[in-house]
Formats: structure tokens, C-alpha cells, sequence
């Protein structure tokens, strides 16, 4: 750990970020499967997505203890990027990569 970051990972106060960006869009079943398998530490996800099943469109997706919401982006919007929320102590955040990793969705930065 240097200057409280870890190949992507941010961590602070006890609690680790996680930034993941993706170059293709992603299947929403496969995202909200990601999300039901997440464990209980972690507290947040957040970020704009491409679905494979509207690939022109962008959506903000919500998540907290294991609900979400879909909505559409505002307009203009084309980042196709999450940030993950979570406990330090609760998350192996190397986990949390390769799940993500799974979708295309690589970790952002260092």
C-alpha cells in the first residue's frame, strides 16, 4: 500500500473503493448476478453503464445491500463506469476484481 492506494483500490478510514471501467457494454442479467453475489461488505455500487440489450444507451445504476435501481443517464452521458464501496476488513478486494473482470469491467487507474 502506498499513499493509501493498491493497484486501483483506494482505501481510507476503513473503507476500500474500487473503480471499473469497461470498453464493451454488458448483459444486465449478468451485471445484477454480479450484484447478488457480492458479499455483505460490500456497501455500495454506483456508476454508468452499456447494456449489451440497448448498447446506444446509458444507464445509472444503484446498489446497496444487495438491491438496485436502473434509471435511465442523463442525456450525453457515455462513461461506462462503477465504483465499488466496501467495508476493508469485509472485502478481499482482489475478488471483487476478478468477478468484476469476468463482465469486461477492469479496475481503473494503478
Amino acid at each position: 500500500v502506498e499513499d493509501g492506494k493498491r493497484s486501483g483500490v483506494a482505501l481510507d478510514h476503513g473503507f476500500t473503493s474500487m473503480v471499473f471501467e469497461a470498453a464493451q457494454p454488458v448483459a444486465r442479467e449478468a451485471m445484477e448476478s454480479l450484484l447478488q453475489q457480492l458479499p455483505a461488505g460490500a456497501l455500495r455500487v454506483k456508476g454508468f453503464v452499456r447494456l449489451s440489450e440497448a448498447p446506444g444507451k446509458t444507464w445509472l445504476l444503484q446498489s446497496v445491500a444487495q438491491r438496485w435501481q436502473w434509471s435511465p443517464a442523463p442525456s450525453g452521458t457515455h462513461a461506462h463506469q462503477l465504483v465499488v464501496i466496501a467495508w476493508s476488513d469485509q472485502v478481499d478486494a482482489a475478488s471483487v476484481q476478478q468477478a468484476f473482470a469476468r463482465l469486461g469491467l477492469v479496475s481503473a487507474g494503478g
